[in-house]
């Protein structure tokens, strides 16, 4: 029997406990991140009867990362012992409402399609090599769990969703549209933000 390569992001998981270490850091809000412009909430297709993540609540995300390959800014952010949430690598206000919404949608990644036993030589198909993917979601759960998902390119579809890879699993999915996107549009907004704030080195 042909044994399979393994996932090239099998590391991903790996570097989470990199991405755990900021859960203790949490620095308190000086200034305030600029208000991002009106994005869409996501829209529930009617084919979206799975999620990507099942048995747990957003209420359970302890932290979030929502991470650019391309772009030394990332996003992370953190939940206080009060429940509010608080980025942790920039002296920045949080929108909470938006933070909750970040954490709900990443809890309930919707996806419309799944291509099961995908040889990791194919990944180039999707979108899903270390070169070509451009967003990296990952999460760390009140009880320790952690999930990452990395997103390649768009399926090659009317309205199509984004192709991406789940933890270690050997399965490609397509992401819904709407969800992946409004997770991306807010990255780039906080990189903005954030870029004008970090000294040029």
């Amino acid at each position: 029997m042909k044994k399979r390569k393994s996932s090239p992001y099998a590391g991903v998981l790996a570097l989470l406990g990199v991405f755990a270490v900021l859960l203790g850091v949490a620095f308190w809000q000086g200034s305030e991140l600029a208000k991002p412009q009106p994005t869409p909430t996501p829209q529930v297709d009617s084919r979206d009867l799975n999620t990507v993540f099942t048995g747990w609540t957003s209420e359970q995300v302890q932290a979030l990362r929502l991470d650019d390959p391309r772009s030394p800014l990332d996003l992370t952010l953190a939940r206080r012992e009060d429940g509010t949430w608080a980025f942790t690598t920039l002296d920045l206000d949080v929108d909470q409402t938006i933070a909750n919404q970040l954490a709900k949608t990443v809890t309930y990644l919707p996806y419309t399609d799944i291509f099961a036993n995908v040889p990791a030589d194919e990944y180039a198909n999707f979108g899903l090599t270390e070169r070509d993917v451009w967003m990296l979601v990952q999460v760390v759960l009140a009880d320790g769990q952690q999930h990452a998902v990395a997103v390649g390119r768009r399926a090659p579809v009317t309205g199509g969703g984004y192709y991406a890879l789940v933890d270690e699993l050997p399965n490609v999915y397509v992401l819904n549209r709407g969800a992946v996107d409004y997770l991306g549009i807010y990255l780039q907004q906080f990189q903005g933000a954030a870029s004008a704030l970090t000294p040029a080195p």
